[in-house]
C-alpha cells in the first residue's frame, strides 16, 4: 500500500539547525505533488510586548517579508 500525502508542514524557528528539515519536506512534497507548508511562531511575552503593533495587517506583511527572506537563503527550495 503507497501512502499518499496532499499536506507536507515544516515547523521552523528559522535557526540553521530547525531549517535542515524544510529541503527534506519540500522533496517529499514535491515526490507526492503535495502542497508544503513552512509553519514558524513569534514568542509574545515579556520585552516582546512592546513589539506588539496596533496595525496586525502591516505587522503580518512584515512577519511574511521576514519569512521570505528566511525561505529563500534555504538550499533546495525553488519553484
Amino acid at each position: 500500500m503507497r501512502m499518499n500525502f496532499r499536506s507536507i508542514i515544516c515547523a521552523t524557528d528559522f535557526s540553521d539547525f530547525s531549517n535542515r528539515t524544510i529541503p527534506y519536506g519540500a522533496a517529499i512534497a514535491r515526490e507526492f505533488d503535495a502542497r508544503l507548508y513552512v509553519c514558524t511562531s513569534r514568542p509574545v511575552g515579556g520585552h516582546h510586548l512592546r513589539r506588539v503593533s496596533a496595525d496586525p495587517v502591516g505587522q503580518q506583511l512584515r512577519i511574511q517579508q521576514e519569512a521570505q527572506e528566511h525561505l529563500s537563503k534555504i538550499p533546495g527550495l525553488t519553484g
